[in-house]
């Protein structure tokens, strides 16, 4: 699964290795192969010059897509795992500290790109545009080229905050999923 999102804590539970401690980090623009050894990062792409998640939110998201925190003897909660606790993630880093831009359309090409050399199928993204109303821009635009290039791949994205529905969500290629209301529980789920 490729991810580009705020940073990635990867010495929490879920995506800590303790036979590799250190992900292997790619800077922006350069190339390497996936990592075959790293139970759950096969790269790290940099695209701001930090690591980490001082955001929390890629950690957050991440873990909700890959966490798999039994096998360090975690939680080993099933209701701690990931939606698939076997994958493993290359990770794109676009946040500098908490500071979370959106990237440039340059910036989105090369996002796809490396995942999908790293072998990523699935492409989660959880981040947007704001618009005040829904719009096909250049963003989408991109992530529609990426997915007509790349016919074997899905990208996934969030629908967008506060009941909007806003770029990338407004792609015509992908999957993005929302709410009509707010939630309160399981029952009205």
């Amino acid at each position: 699964i490729a991810l580009a999102d705020s940073g990635l804590d990867a010495n929490h539970e879920c995506f800590y290795d303790p036979a590799r401690p250190q992900v292997q980090v790619v800077e922006q623009g350069q190339t390497r192969p996936p990592d075959p050894t790293h139970r759950k990062v096969v790269n790290y792409w940099r695209f701001t010059g930090d690591t980490g998640d001082a955001e929390g939110h890629g950690s957050h998201v991440g873990g909700t897509l890959a966490c798999d925190n039994a096998i360090l003897g975690g939680s080993g909660n099933e209701e701690g795992q990931g939606m698939a606790p076997r994958a493993r993630l290359s990770f794109t880093d676009l946040a500098v500290g908490a500071y979370f831009p959106v990237p440039s359309i340059s910036d989105v090409t090369a996002i796809f790109e490396n995942g999908y050399a790293d072998g990523a199928r699935i492409h989660n993204e959880s981040w947007g545009e704001f618009q005040p109303e829904p719009k096909y821009t250049e963003m989408t635009r991109a992530i529609d080229d990426a997915m007509w290039r790349h016919k074997d791949m899905l990208v996934v994205v969030a629908n967008g905050n506060g009941l909007r529905v806003g770029p990338p969500a407004t792609a015509k290629s992908i999957v993005s999923v929302g709410a009509e209301t707010l939630s309160v529980g399981p029952t009205l789920d």
